[in-house]
């Protein structure tokens, strides 16, 4: 819909085990993670999203609108973990 935010900086979604890969490299980057950053993270902006999927859900929009906003080349979104559905 033309509703939809969509962020105009270029995103990426990886895996967790890939995120430190892709911060590797020297760049204007804005971060989405499950995850406080570790090291000597050197990025525009870092946002630690909630690990609740209904929190996650609720910031998700807002927390991508704010790295939009950072000035960054990219954002390198972390993906959630899958769903653990109720037997």
């Amino acid at each position: 819909l033309a509703a939809h935010y969509a962020p105009h900086t270029t995103l990426v979604l990886v895996q967790s085990a890939e995120l430190e890969e892709e911060l590797e490299l020297p760049a204007n980057v804005a971060v989405l993670a499950l995850r406080e950053p570790q090291g000597d993270i050197r990025v525009t902006s870092w946002i630690t999203a909630p690990n609740e999927p209904g929190r996650y859900g609720h910031d998700l929009y807002a927390n991508l609108r704010t790295l939009d906003a950072s000035g960054a080349k990219r954002i390198v979104v972390e993906a959630p973990p899958p769903l653990q559905l109720a037997a």
